[in-house]
């Protein structure tokens, strides 16, 4: 039992009777001659006294006077007289309550998720009576029934055609060439003095000369000097070519001193046969 009168007071509290009493914006006009017009709607009789009707721009249209009631009791219409209040291409009525906090119902139209805007003689309004479904109406129907209005629903806006044939590209001739390859280098005979050059280099005979990276190409996995410049000359490892030849001039030296030495021993042995020869002389004379 008490489940059962959990679930049922559950069921009154998310639907309280007087929810049918509620008030709504049954039907507007933003185009008549004479002046715009907003109709309520509701099924129990309520005091809405001091209730407040704003635009979008939440600017007030109209305060309900003090003791009106709307209903079965008198009329389940209240319509305002709201001159030219209301926008033609687009707006929002809002009800509130008097305390010009709680919002009772609104309506948009004109824009995104809404009624289109209504034309000269058309409104808006909801579908039967006080219904959640809001739509465009061919006739007006103020202080009467929206059943007997006939529905004018907004055209579905169309998409622009799509243009389905997309012109194939012309292919473009095919590049046989690889342009990422590099052009290979021409081989041409390397000279009999870069040989020799390239093979004391090797041998440690002289220093390698140096190349200018700008103007050489490479010959299998050497590199040949591409623009014409004299033939470096060599230089001796160790001894710059300026030095002073000290080997040589030891063995010049060494040469003019066994030169010397022999003068000197040749004469030395003339003299002494001179001396021999004078001596011995005198002696066969007699």
């Amino acid at each position: 039992m008490i489940r059962i009168f959990l679930i049922l007071s559950l069921v009154f509290f998310l639907f309280p009777s007087n929810s049918f009493a509620q008030v709504v914006i049954n039907e507007l006009s933003s185009w008549e001659t004479t002046g715009d017009w907003i109709e309520l709607f509701a099924f129990e009789n309520t005091d809405i006294s001091g209730w407040i009707l704003r635009d979008k721009a939440n600017t007030p249209i109209e305060t309900i006077p003090i003791g009106t009631i709307i209903g079965p009791s008198s009329s389940s219409f209240y319509v305002i007289e709201a001159g030219n209040r209301l926008n033609k291409e687009s707006d929002q009525i809002k009800l509130l309550k008097g305390d010009d906090v709680t919002v009772v119902d609104s309506i948009i139209y004109g824009e995104a998720d809404s009624p289109c805007a209504p034309g000269q003689g058309e409104t808006i309004g909801r579908y039967p009576d006080a219904n959640s479904l809001v739509d465009r109406f061919s006739n007006a129907t103020k202080n009467s029934s929206n059943n007997n209005g006939t529905r004018l629903p907004c055209p579905t806006p169309t998409s622009p055609p799509s243009n389905t044939s997309v012109p194939t590209p012309t292919t473009k001739p095919t590049n046989t060439s690889d342009p990422t390859k590099k052009p290979s280098p021409t081989i041409r005979p390397t000279p009999k003095s870069e040989v020799k050059t390239a093979i004391a280099e090797e041998t440690g005979e002289i220093e390698p000369t140096k190349i200018n990276e700008g103007n050489r190409e490479q010959v299998g996995s050497s590199y040949t000097n591409t623009r014409e410049s004299p033939t470096p000359t060599p230089q001796v490892k160790g001894n710059t070519t300026n030095s002073f030849p000290y080997t040589a001039a030891f063995l010049i030296v060494l040469g003019l001193f066994f030169i010397g030495v022999s003068v000197f021993a040749f004469l030395r042995n003339q003299k002494k046969r001179y001396n021999f020869e004078d001596k011995e002389f005198p002696e066969d004379e007699k």
